[in-house]
């Protein structure tokens, strides 16, 4: 997300892929460093994630592995 919300249109489509994007609240989490989609590192990113007392999406089994973060 952009600092003050916003569409970042890195794919130059205009097209949000998640709404909430467009307020700056919510990140999508790509692990750079899992390389499977079993892998305990994406455990350890939900389970830190609930720690916090937020929510997240998870979009690990997809073409696109990650976590959308919410606020």
């Amino acid at each position: 997300s952009l600092r003050y919300g916003g569409l970042y249109d890195f794919d130059e489509t205009w097209a949000p892929p998640h709404i909430e994007h467009r307020e700056g609240k919510n990140v999508d989490i790509y692990p750079t460093t899992v390389s499977e989609k079993n892998d305990p590192k994406w455990q350890f990113l939900m389970n830190k994630i609930d720690d916090l007392g937020s929510t997240y999406v998870n979009k690990i089994n997809t073409k696109s592995p990650h976590l959308h973060f919410r606020e």
